[in-house]
């Protein structure tokens, strides 16, 4: 996962980004889909390599690119010094893609694949074991093996651990290192079905025939994408009965969707019409109690029931009431609101007990920008003072009681109060935690009492539990403020102690609910280790999750701790739907259960634009970070970086998308939709480093 420290910002850096290798840079890099995973190197780059055949592989080696000339033998070295590694050299593209090998000895063909200076060749020798094919991928360091064993299956090795058999009908069985989501991919020919077992315990299938994939969650919900656009979601109720729904697109942007189920409000019919914005949905057809409720864009709902009881309900949270009552509603009172004002004076009375002098001041702006943001987004009354309550609790509660030290606590609160007031200013430094950053930035926006109540239990007690009864335990390690928390100067981009705790507690909960649990920790960097940002995956048996990875300062391949949060996109989606009622994650084709992916520009517009009306933003989508317009121009590397980040905004005049990033806020930004969608699907990445993975697959 792209983090921040060696991105947008250049100050703070070990060193200039072009002294840098991409691996320096970027050394958490891969939290995004699980199409287009990898921790660790480029994303394009490995599903490219997973789906060589040899075949193919050795017809390519033979072909003579244009302009080739012969090579003599004391230039074939190496890789890592026979190629260049700067994709953007000024030499044409024919100046690298000439020089092919051939040779009597054990390299027979070599042949330039891009202009970046990777490679495929082929090597022969008197025995079966000197035959083998090699392809290396310059931009990531990256070499794949390719040999046929004895019974003529193809086998195919990587230097992350990566390995893939192939039987000569075509079918084969692939095993992915510890950092992919993705840990057993399988291929059956004759059928065209690949199924792939991910480590969260979910199984995808895709279907060649008719395109359309089947996803099972760890859950057991089951999701079946189709090719014309349709989604079927089927599930089990608490008594074990069917409860399902299928949303079918109306080809004018909009869509219609029916539910059924053996509760009246499982059987639902639901439109969405795009040039109108709003959203008509009916529960228990047929009932007593059947009601229809309309949403418009601006935020009114109107409700009709058939016992009469009808009423609209307006953004500034006024009501009016007909049919079996009649009255009125006034609109949010927050001067008046008496809870609101107790609430707001207890907290100003605990700042002044528990927050050093110097900070007072701004503790309580943030207050005041808080309440005026909540006017502005019409959050209620309540909303604000259950915040303020959780607040005061963190700061009051005695040290005797508290698992965090009173001074941390004040600092936790010195964080969370800003990050309530500005959702947007809430970062990820320079930890591999983006994906649950962009969950986090939309708890703050929608629900920041959730928040507020997750880092005061969490303070206190040294664990959280979720709604649904789930605990999650963090370390005591983990739970003291660590690398950017305690700056004295920070950077913009910089992670705050409470982004510290709500990350720790959020990545946890999704580990901990696993069949096999890991737990996700903080610990004190290794300095031995490039760019080691001391986060830890740790097993049942305390065993720290370690896998193979690029080392620039060895330029080999060594087993190092993963540091990686080494979540799937369904579990950030799980994560959003348990925090916030609601889950959005948009993911370029991607199959998963939960996720809302989309193939197609025209795809994304309309799914912006029916976010837009139903107003959900701030929602979740993953990019390439290594790439803009999400990665500023002048700091470009080549690969796929995996990146999360949050859509906020939508100008469909315009066709601009507002992207809030979490690397400070010089990287929040307009973009064209256009440029977003293709940095997502990889085209960005394909066009200007070279191969990609539309080349092999």
């Amino acid at each position: 996962m792209v983090n921040a420290e060696h991105n947008i910002e250049s100050e703070g850096s070990a060193a200039p980004l072009a002294e840098l290798s991409v691996f320096d840079r970027f050394p958490g890099v891969g939290q995004s889909s699980r199409i287009t995973n990898i921790e660790g190197r480029s994303a394009a780059g490995v599903a490219s390599l997973n789906n060589l055949h040899t075949a193919d592989l050795y017809a390519a080696l033979t072909l003579t690119l244009p302009g080739q000339r012969a090579k003599s033998e004391s230039d074939s070295t190496s890789p890592a010094a026979s190629v260049p590694t700067d994709s953007r050299s000024t030499k044409s593209k024919d100046d690298h893609a000439q020089k092919p090998t051939k040779k009597i000895g054990n390299v027979i063909t070599r042949s330039a694949l891009d202009h970046s200076g990777s490679y495929r060749s082929h090597h022969g020798g008197k025995q079966p074991s000197e035959s083998y094919d090699e392809v290396y991928i310059s931009k990531e360091h990256y070499t794949l093996t390719i040999k046929t064993d004895a019974n003529g299956n193809t086998i195919s090795t990587g230097s992350d651990g990566f390995r893939k058999v192939t039987d000569k009908a075509g079918n084969y069985i692939a095993d992915n290192p510890p950092t992919n989501s993705n840990s057993h991919e399988t291929y059956d020919k004759s059928s065209g079905v690949k199924t792939t077992q991910y480590d969260d315990g979910s199984v995808v299938k895709y279907f060649e025939k008719d395109e359309h994939t089947e996803a099972i969650a760890p859950d057991g919900v089951k999701t079946t994408k189709f090719a014309n656009g349709g989604v079927r979601i089927e599930s089990k109720d608490g008594q074990g009965r069917d409860v399902g729904s299928y949303r079918l697109p109306d080809g004018k942007g909009g869509y219609i969707e029916r539910g059924w189920g053996a509760q009246p409000k499982d059987n639902y019919y639901e439109t969405y019409v795009a040039n109108t914005g709003a959203t008509t949905r009916t529960e228990a057809l047929g009932t007593s109690t059947e009601k229809t409720t309309t949403s418009l864009p601006d935020g009114t709902t109107m409700v009709q029931s058939k016992d009469g009881s009808n009423y609209q309900r307006n953004p500034d949270g006024s009501e009016h009431h007909w049919g079996k009552e009649n009255y009125d509603k006034p609109p949010y009172d927050y001067t008046n609101d008496a809870q609101l004002n107790q609430s707001r004076e207890t907290l100003k009375y605990a700042v002044l007990k528990h927050i050093p002098s110097d900070k007072q001041a701004a503790f309580k702006n943030n207050m005041s920008a808080f309440e005026m943001r909540a006017r502005k987004e019409h959050l209620s009354p309540d909303e604000i003072t259950k915040s303020y309550n959780q607040m005061s609790k963190l700061l009051d509660t005695s040290k005797e009681t508290a698992v965090v030290a009173g001074k941390d606590r004040s600092l936790l609160a010195e964080g969370l109060v800003h990050q309530i007031a500005h959702p947007k200013d809430t970062n990820q430094g320079k930890y591999q935690t983006c994906n649950v950053t962009t969950v986090l930035k939309e708890t703050l926006a929608k629900n920041p009492s959730v928040a507020a109540e997750m880092a005061a239990t969490t303070a206190i007690s040294g664990g959280w539990r979720a709604a649904d009864g789930h605990a999650v335990k963090i370390d005591s390690e983990s739970l003291r403020p660590q690398g950017d928390s305690i700056l004295q100067h920070r950077q913009s981009w910089d992670r705050t102690y409470a982004t510290q705790i709500l990350n720790l507690v959020m990545v946890n909960d999704a580990l901990q609910r696993r069949a096999d649990p890991l737990t996700y920790r903080q610990t004190k960097p290794n300095d031995a280790v490039a760019n080691d940002t001391g986060e830890r995956r740790v097993d049942a048996q305390n065993k720290v999750v370690q896998a193979k990875q690029y080392d620039a300062q060895s330029k080999t391949w060594k087993l190092l701790p993963d540091a990686s949060p080494g979540l799937s996109n369904w579990e950030v989606a799980a994560l959003s739907q348990r925090l916030n009622g609601e889950s959005h994650l948009i993911s370029v084709s991607d199959p998963e259960s939960g996720v809302d992916g989309v193939s197609k520009q025209p795809e994304l517009f309309d799914k912006l634009q029916q976010m837009k009306d139903q107003r959900k933003f701030p929602v979740t989508i993953t990019v390439d970070g290594y790439h803009a317009p999400i990665q500023d121009a002048a700091k470009e590397s080549p690969g796929f970086g995996p990146h999360f980040v949050n859509i906020d905004a939508f100008d469909s005049e315009t066709g601009r998308v507002h992207v809030s990033n979490q690397w400070g806020k010089a990287s929040n930004r307009w973009v064209p939709l256009k440029h977003l969608f293709e940095n997502a699907n990889g085209d960005i990445a394909g066009s200007r480093d070279g191969v990609n993975t539309s080349e092999y697959q």
